[in-house]
């Protein structure tokens, strides 16, 4: 798997399946909040939501390799949002 460029992958044909998949787990995760959940308790949750569907979808042995590739991903992820988040982005 390779690191996640959200540049990149926007010009790409998996954006809009992309796009609507995670509009749907913020969805949820939304609801979850506005419901009393704690944002601790919810990025954990959905910690380990991830590292179980890495497992379910990994062929044996591969689960290890796809979870570096989003550990190493994730401060990109996270700056390159930030950026967007900015006032005049």
């Amino acid at each position: 798997m390779d690191l996640i460029d959200l540049e990149t992958f926007r010009q790409s044909r998996q954006a809009v399946p992309l796009t609507r998949a995670a509009n749907a787990f913020l969805a949820t995760a939304t609801e979850q909040n506005q419901a009393g959940v704690e944002k601790d308790l919810l990025l954990r949750a959905m910690t380990i939501a991830l590292a179980k569907l890495v497992v379910e979808c990994s062929e044996p042995g591969e689960a290890s390799n796809i979870a570096r590739s989003i550990g190493e991903s994730l401060p990109r992820l996270v700056a390159h949002l930030e950026r967007k988040e900015e006032p005049g982005n």
